[in-house]
């Protein structure tokens, strides 16, 4: 029986490049806004557990209490940390997010994601609910961006100003795509990536027998790739 999923929420500021952090991984004030930090805590207290890299929780007198995925890629296996029995050590490599948020013990409820950019760059794959974006008039022009590529490359990410109160869901459309589907009905990430490399594996072996067929019959062939 497929252990039941909380709802994904994601919360992020950036700088008008889509910046998350300086170029060391420290959260610039400049980009802090009374109001939307309110919110925020607000929102990591009524959350059932939080997930964050290394260096990115989210601060605040009842952080240490709350129940954490903290993400590495040093443990080989899910494991508690030793200093804090609320926190379970996650690479992602090494096992699926179910059987890292079974390990929690909470059952559904409500994740927050709060970083850092690879983090959420990961839970992109796995599927927010929803994604809480907000977007400062703060410069940090050679940052930590809020996901992978961001900003190096001329991409850009649009979300609300802060003077608006609701977040926007910036990655409705990423649920729809076929590696998200097959991990949403159950398959895990390496089974996916086997599958996907399979279909690869099996069209380029199509290819290199239709080159060294007949024209006429390569149409029989190519129809069922």
């Amino acid at each position: 029986m497929a252990a039941r999923r909380p709802r994904i929420e994601g919360y992020a500021v950036i700088s008008t490049e889509g910046m998350i952090a300086t170029s060391d991984g420290a959260f610039p004030e400049s980009i802090k806004i009374p109001a939307d930090h309110e919110f925020y805590q607000d929102a990591v207290d009524r959350a059932s557990a939080v997930a964050n890299g290394a260096h990115s929780a989210e601060g605040g007198p009842k952080e240490r209490e709350r129940k954490r995925l903290r993400l590495t890629r040093r443990n080989t296996r899910l494991m508690p940390d030793p200093n804090n029995p609320h926190v379970i050590f996650w690479n992602p490599a090494m096992a699926s997010f179910d059987e890292a948020w079974q390990r929690l013990g909470i059952g559904d409820g409500v994740l927050a994601v709060v970083g850092g950019t690879d983090v959420f760059g990961l839970f992109l794959g796995i599927g927010y609910d929803a994604f809480y974006l907000t977007r400062t008039d703060a410069s940090v022009p050679r940052g930590r961006p809020v996901f992978p590529g961001v900003g190096r490359d001329g991409g850009h990410v649009h979300g609300i100003r802060h003077d608006d109160r609701v977040g926007e869901r910036v990655v409705d459309a990423h649920r729809a795509h076929l590696y998200q589907l097959c991990n949403r009905l159950g398959l895990s990430h390496k089974a996916v990536c086997f599958v996907q490399y399979g279909m690869c594996v099996t069209q380029g072996l199509g290819a290199v027998w239709m080159v060294n067929i007949p024209g006429a019959e390569r149409m029989l062939v190519f129809l069922p790739f």
